[in-house]
């Protein structure tokens, strides 16, 4: 009988780790973004364009591409992509700064981050279509 609870806490323990860890997403946008700005790439450049076109600092804006971005799903293997669409600079706390590339289109969409260009993560279709239309 003993082993039976074990065995059913054990087993209890873990989903709620699984669920936990798919909680809180994979992570890329860490901190609280105060301002995103999203610029049409130069490509894959030593820096971002800081031509920007658009500027987001609604808060309920920010809460969905944030939301957007960390549900994104990682991809296997190393990619090898073509130039971005995007790059956008995520403003925290007015110190520090945060910087994505960003494949979008009306309905799929693609980000990694400029310090790892090797890893690219997939943004779902209903994610993609709510960041297609806060972007343009």
């Amino acid at each position: 009988m003993n082993s039976k609870k074990s065995y059913v806490f054990m087993s209890l323990l873990f989903i709620m780790l699984l669920t936990g860890c798919s909680f809180f997403g994979n992570g890329l946008i860490k901190g609280e973004v105060q301002t995103i700005r999203i610029a049409e790439s130069n490509g894959f450049a030593s820096e971002i364009s800081n031509d920007f076109f658009n500027e987001i600092k609604d808060e309920e804006e920010i809460k969905q591409f944030k939301h957007a971005i960390n549900s994104a799903v990682k991809q296997p293997g190393v990619v090898d992509m073509i130039d971005p669409v995007y790059d956008v600079e995520l403003i925290i706390n007015d110190e520090a700064s945060q910087e994505l590339y960003l494949w979008l289109y009306e309905s799929s969409g693609s980000v990694m981050t400029v310090e790892d260009t090797n890893t690219v993560y997939s943004i779902s279709e209903k994610e993609a279509e709510k960041l297609y239309n806060i972007v343009r």
